[in-house]
Formats: C-alpha cells, sequence, structure tokens
C-alpha cells in the first residue's frame, strides 16, 4: 500500500512479481512507480470542489477508472474492456451505485485517440471531456515509433527509467 497524501487515500496495488524480481536484479537501486501516481497527477488540476469527475485511462485490454465527487476521490479501479459496450456498462455500473443521476460534469479521458468509437460513447455520460496529454512533446523520425509513442500517452511525462 501507499499513501496518497494530496487525496487523503491509501492505493493498495500488486506488480508481477516476477518481472519485479528480474528488474530489481537488473537494476537494484530502480523505484516503481504505478501508473496511477502518473494518472492522479495529471488529472487533479481537472478535479474540482464541487460536481462529479470521473476519469478513464486506456491501455492494452484495460481501463482504470477513477471517480472524484466534490472533489473528493471515492473510486479508482481496474478493468478489463475489449469493447465499447464494455466501457459504457462500467460506466453505468458506477453512476448507478454512486447514485448519480443523468450524466456527470465531466469526464478526464486518456490512452486512446478521442475520436475512436470509445471516447465518442463517453458523450452520453457527460457534457464535458477533457483529454488528457501528455505535457512533454516528442519527436520521432518514423511512423512506427510515433505510432508506439501516442500509445504512452501521459506516461512520457513520468520517468521511466534513470541510469
Amino acid at each position: 500500500d501507499k499513501p496518497i497524501t494530496s487525496i487523503a487515500a491509501t492505493a493498495l496495488y500488486q506488480y508481477d512479481l516476477f518481472l519485479m524480481t528480474r528488474w530489481k536484479k537488473l537494476y537494484p537501486k530502480a523505484h516503481f512507480v504505478s501508473m496511477f501516481d502518473i494518472l492522479l497527477k495529471q488529472a487533479m488540476p481537472f478535479i474540482f470542489k464541487s460536481g462529479h469527475t470521473m476519469g478513464i485511462h486506456l491501455y492494452d485490454s484495460q481501463a482504470d477508472v477513477f471517480l472524484f465527487i466534490d472533489g473528493e476521490m471515492h473510486l479508482y479501479n481496474t478493468f478489463e474492456i475489449a469493447t465499447a459496450d464494455d466501457i459504457s456498462y462500467f460506466i453505468l455500473s458506477i453512476l448507478r451505485n454512486f447514485d448519480i443521476k443523468g450524466k456527470v460534469d465531466r469526464i478526464l479521458w486518456s490512452g486512446g485517440d478521442v475520436d475512436a468509437e470509445y471516447a465518442n460513447r463517453l458523450t452520453n455520460y457527460t457534457t464535458e471531456i477533457v483529454v488528457l496529454d501528455a505535457e512533454e512533446k516528442w519527436k520521432v523520425n518514423d511512423e512506427a515509433s510515433a505510432k508506439e509513442l501516442k500509445g504512452l500517452n501521459i506516461l512520457k511525462d513520468s520517468t521511466v527509467c534513470v541510469l
């Protein structure tokens, strides 16, 4: 577990033990940073003291979803997704579980193309979509690298490895 002092919460998460042991052998002084640390740091300026803010970050076949109500975090969870219907299902479940009527005030979107079906589906659940994008601007010389880099999205702002 790890305390997150800025939002008065404690995060519980797990790493793949095999991979972590392997990386620790290669880089004994390495410190591992969870994705939610980076995501919440980017999201905090867009979370207001009143209203409902939901965040969705896509990667691989998963979506990290979080919910702030009146500036307080009420949910952060990772869901397995395969289609836009999966995103809709989880959003509707969260809205029902937290007794939110209608739409949330804003959805923070990250990790996926804003024009993709996933993002288009979000307009059913909010009046405002805010795209969280990396603050650092990277340049690459070939299309394949550009595509891979785009997939990192906000993770490009984190220090991935310092030797």
